[in-house]
């Protein structure tokens, strides 16, 4: 059945992580590849290859593919990286600011020069940067 399947994709600095969801046998599979700092994409696409492989499914019975990343949040947190701002959405501006972290390996401080560099704006944007009301 085409579209039958979900896969959502983490990249994370040290891992990515996917996961199938089959919407006709509503069973989960998880899989975690190592991430490809270099290049993401290439352990996505094995991540993906690897669990359609393993499942038995064929690519074209994909009919959702979300990805997400920590690589981005991870940087503007600990400072590493070319100088960048975050754009979210309005009223969630201090999140990373108010967050609590429970991770004993990472050297947390409250981003207050970070903060600086978030900006919250109304609503969501196309890739092109119009709103989609009014594309």
């Amino acid at each position: 059945m085409a579209g039958r399947v979900k896969i959502a994709v983490d990249t994370g600095g040290t891992f990515t992580d996917i996961c199938l969801f089959d919407e006709e046998t509503r069973e989960l599979s998880v899989k975690k590849v190592s991430s490809t700092p270099g290049n993401p994409a290439l352990a996505v696409t094995a991540g993906i290859l690897e669990i359609i492989k393993e499942r038995g499914t064929e690519p074209g019975e994909m009919g959702m593919v979300l990805h997400g990343t920590t690589v981005a949040t991870n940087a503007l947190l600990e400072r590493r990286g070319a100088p960048a701002a975050l754009i979210t959405t309005a009223g969630f501006r201090d999140l990373l600011y108010i967050g609590r972290q429970n991770r004993a390996w990472l050297p947390w401080k409250k981003p207050g020069t970070v903060r600086r560099q978030v900006y919250g704006r109304c609503k969501s944007f196309c890739g092109s940067g119009r709103h989609p009301a009014l594309s």
